[in-house]
């Protein structure tokens, strides 16, 4: 017959056994996180540093980039979100996917046949830049896995509830950062500015909103700043300075590719807009606000 002192040991044994599992499944979880993250951001940084050296068309060009960058970074996004799902897998392989096909599209439409830059041909007229629309429609994979899974991707700030003032601060600071981007270029007489035509303007604002700045907040402030702030209870300055600094590491393909001190003032204004992005994200607990003044940042600078 088993005493009481043994049913309490037995018990006390059975704690020990499932904490220590817990705590070593908690550490590989870790574990994986970090690999993802540094992965994806060396995959990135490396590729394109390699791929804009390649004698390829402007279309076939921004597609691959694309492709190993914002296209994963909403993958990578989902995946953690969604991590302890089952059908995480298929999920994270439908997101991917669904991105891929509106950025193929979108390049196809609107960069086939270009000889360099958009910015620098005639394009910048056409009235087929206006299927940068077509962007927005990876917003409804979003608002699906918002739908489906609401609590999980609050987790990684895919929270658009009371968007008003979240709007108005990613604004404000979007506008402060690239006004004062433009004051100084213009102060020094290094850069001049003009208002551009407004169908690559449109072809910007749908790029930013619908690819690009929203594929990196979701990355760099919802998943990277977020698991170190948040999950790992870094202070936050260690944690948005390191997610700044993995930001900026995929910018690094525009260096030689035009006046080195502007380059690096470029990338001193995306450091400085990251740092305050996750200020704005600490702040929201959304990434609307980082989406929003990312966007009009990068808005400021084409005028360049």
């Amino acid at each position: 017959m088993r005493t009481r002192g043994q049913s309490v040991s037995l018990k006390a044994f059975h704690v020990r056994k499932n904490w220590a599992e817990l705590t070593r499944r908690m550490e590989e979880d870790r574990r994986t996180i970090w690999r993802v993250v540094f992965g994806i951001v060396a995959l990135s940084a490396i590729m394109t540093l390699i791929i804009q050296r390649l004698p390829l068309s402007m279309a076939l060009e921004s597609t691959i980039i694309e492709a190993i960058s914002f296209c994963l970074f909403y993958a990578v996004v989902t995946w953690y979100a969604l991590r302890f799902k089952k059908e995480a897998k298929w999920v994270v392989l439908g997101i991917y996917i669904w991105v891929l096909l509106s950025a193929v599209l979108f390049n196809y439409l609107t960069k086939a046949g270009l000889p360099g830059p958009l910015h620098g041909n005639q394009r910048v007229y056409s009235p087929t830049l206006y299927f940068s629309t077509l962007l927005m429609l990876n917003w409804i994979a979003l608002g699906w896995v918002i739908h489906r899974y609401p609590r999980e991707v609050k987790a990684v700030g895919l929270d658009l509830s009371r968007p008003e003032l979240k709007v108005l601060y990613g604004l404000l600071a979007g506008g402060m950062v690239g006004g004062h981007f433009i004051f100084t270029a213009s102060f020094s007489k290094m850069l001049s500015f003009s208002l551009k035509p407004l169908p690559y303007l449109t072809w910007q604002l749908f790029y930013e909103l619908g690819l690009r700045s929203l594929g990196q907040e979701l990355f760099f402030r919802g998943l990277v700043f977020n698991y170190l702030y948040r999950a790992r209870q870094w202070g936050f300055w260690a944690a948005a300075l390191l997610a700044s600094l993995l930001n900026l590491s995929i910018y690094l393909g525009v260096w030689g590719r035009g006046n080195p001190v502007i380059t690096a003032g470029m990338l001193f204004y995306i450091f400085i807009m990251a740092v305050i992005n996750a200020a704005l994200y600490r702040w929201s607990d959304s990434i609307i606000s980082p989406v929003v003044s990312s966007t009009v940042f990068h808005m400021l600078i084409v005028l360049r």
